[in-house]
């Protein structure tokens, strides 16, 4: 019983921890090269999010990471089943 108490406060601490960043990929045309990138932005500094879009960046929300060899395993819906809830990481 105290295992199912420790391994359910673990999932639950784990999906408050990921819910509170969201990743973002960010991409930026300079003038000869494109360069991209993945960051986290915190819930308060998503309300900048739009001003950086006017601004002529391109940020958008990532919502999965899917390796190849869960595509070829078919385990897609799965994967972001488990992405989604904040067991497997999204980077």
């Amino acid at each position: 019983m105290g295992f199912r108490i420790r391994n359910w406060l673990f999932i639950k601490w784990r999906c408050k921890a990921i819910m509170s960043k969201i990743l973002y990929s960010i991409t930026i045309k300079g003038k000869t090269r494109t360069w991209g990138f993945d960051t986290w932005v915190d819930q308060k500094q998503e309300q900048y999010v739009d001003e950086w879009r006017k601004d002529g960046i391109e940020i958008n929300k990532k919502l999965n990471s899917i390796p190849e060899w869960v595509v070829n395993a078919r385990l897609t819906r799965i994967w972001c089943f488990l992405q989604d809830v904040g067991i497997v990481p999204i980077n």
